[in-house]
C-alpha cells in the first residue's frame, strides 16, 4: 500500500452520474476511515465528508465498532464474496467461535466500495427530487434507519447531502428505492478507481 502523505491511506479518483452528468470525484480516505470527495457540480465545488463508519484510534488493523458494524453488513450482503474480509471458526477457551479478519487491503475495499455506493444513492435521491434534495436527505438523516446496508449507505448519503447544502432550494418523502431494493455486486465500485502515483502525491498541507 503506498505511503501517502501523513494521515492518508488512499488517494484516487473515479467517475459517477451527478445530475445525470457523468461526473469526476476525487476522494482521500483517511487513516481513521473517514473518507472526503470532492466534486463539481454546476459550476460548485462540493464536497461529501463520509465519517460515520469511521474508526477514531488505533491502528489500520484495529479497527473500532463502527467500521466492524458497517463492514460486517456489507460482508453479509456479499457473503459469497472474498473482497471484504474471512471468516474462520476457531476453537476459543472450548468453544467454536466465528472470528473475522480483514486484511489493509480488505478494509480498502470497503471504504471504496461504499464510497460509491453513496454517489450512487445520492444520484437516485437527486433524480427523484431535483430541488427538494436538500429537504429529502434533512427529513431521512433525523429518522434514518441503519440496520441494512441499504438502509446505511443510504443514512451516509443523506448526511453528505445536508453537511454539504447540496442545491439548497412535501412535508413527508417516500424512501427512494436504492434504500428499499436489494442492491446485487457491483465490480466496479471495486475496480472503477484510479490510484493516484505515489510520485505524484504532494506533502499535505
Amino acid at each position: 500500500m503506498p505511503a501517502f502523505a501523513s494521515g492518508v491511506l488512499y488517494k484516487g479518483s473515479f467517475c459517477t452520474p451527478i445530475l445525470g452528468v457523468w461526473t469526476k470525484v476525487d476522494i482521500k480516505i483517511k487513516n481513521n476511515y473517514e473518507v472526503v470527495a470532492t466534486f463539481m457540480c454546476q459550476g460548485a465545488m462540493y464536497t461529501f465528508h463520509m465519517m460515520k463508519w469511521a474508526k477514531t484510534c488505533g491502528t489500520v488493523q484495529a479497527a473500532t465498532s463502527s467500521f466492524d458494524y458497517f463492514a460486517n453488513l456489507l460482508m453479509a450482503k456479499f457473503s459469497e464474496r472474498s473482497d471484504f474480509g474471512t471468516k474462520t471458526v476457531e476453537m476459543v477457551d472450548g468453544a467454536e467461535v466465528t472470528i473475522t479478519r480483514r486484511t489493509p487491503e480488505q478494509i480498502l475495499n470497503v471504504i471504496k466500495y461504499a464510497t460509491m455506493e453513496v454517489f450512487t444513492c445520492t444520484e437516485c435521491i437527486i433524480q427523484k427530487y431535483r430541488r427538494s434534495v436538500l429537504d429529502y436527505a434533512v427529513f431521512h438523516r433525523a429518522r434514518g434507519k441503519h440496520n441494512t446496508y441499504e438502509q446505511y449507505i443510504h443514512l451516509v448519503a443523506c448526511h453528505c447531502l445536508t453537511h454539504s447544502n447540496f442545491h439548497a432550494p412535501n412535508v413527508d418523502y417516500p424512501l427512494v428505492d436504492f434504500c428499499i431494493d436489494e442492491q446485487v455486486f457491483r465490480p466496479d465500485a471495486l475496480t472503477g478507481m484510479v490510484a493516484v502515483p505515489e510520485s505524484a502525491v504532494q506533502e499535505e498541507e
